[in-house]
């Protein structure tokens, strides 16, 4: 659990976070880990991939730990891994499924010349579908192409949430935008590594339109 008042167990380090852990499964105890400080971002991070399978990338870390204790802060309450789990859920995830005017429906990927095209079928919030359609090296050029926006990546990351052929499968991007101060990162997650980093671009993209909004 994390609290922004009280100072419970803190997972300082991945292998003492591990340690505590280990002590913690035999009281039946979830580790805590403190909201605050430096250290705060390592003891998310390890909270949200033992008890959620995700792995963020060490600058996202930082994004995502700031975002928590924002709201640790305002509720002046204790957050569980369940509810770090719903914070990164709304942050990155919700974007693309039920807000905002980029809600994924479909996509077909095709050949376009000597790279990738894509049809991208979205829906706003009020429930008006629309297709779109872009070519680039790849499904992630393509994506933002298609977007019509000046949406750079800057760094892509693909993870698996478990073992074996129906494991689903986590793309991570960082995106930045001309006008808007630092970067967003934006996750998709999909048994298709494809489609998921098609949802990662459009949760980077909602989520610069949520904040210029």
């Amino acid at each position: 659990m994390i609290s922004s008042r009280s100072k419970p167990e803190t997972c300082t380090t991945q292998s003492t976070a591990g340690r505590r852990a280990h002590r913690s499964s035999r009281t039946n105890r979830p580790c805590a880990c403190s909201a605050t400080g430096t250290t705060s971002q390592g003891g998310i991070a390890f909270v949200l991939q033992r008890d959620s399978g995700i792995r963020m990338p060490r600058r996202m870390q930082v994004e995502f730990s700031a975002i928590v204790q924002a709201l640790a802060d305002t509720s002046e309450t204790e957050l569980s891994s369940a509810q770090i789990w719903a914070i990164f859920e709304q942050t990155y995830l919700a974007p693309t499924q039920v807000r905002s005017s980029l809600i994924y429906r479909n996509h077909r990927l095709f050949e376009h010349l000597d790279g990738q095209g894509i049809a991208l079928e979205l829906a706003d919030s009020d429930g008006a579908v629309r297709t779109i359609a872009g070519s680039g090296n790849g499904p992630i050029a393509a994506t933002v192409a298609a977007l019509g926006l000046p949406l750079r990546i800057d760094s892509f990351e693909e993870r698996s949430l478990a073992a074996g052929s129906e494991a689903a499968a986590v793309a991570i991007v960082e995106a930045a935008m001309p006008g808007v101060p630092g970067s967003r990162f934006g996750v998709g997650r999909h048994p298709n590594i494809a489609t998921a980093s098609v949802l990662a671009v459009l949760s980077a993209a909602a989520r610069f339109a949520d904040a210029t909004d």
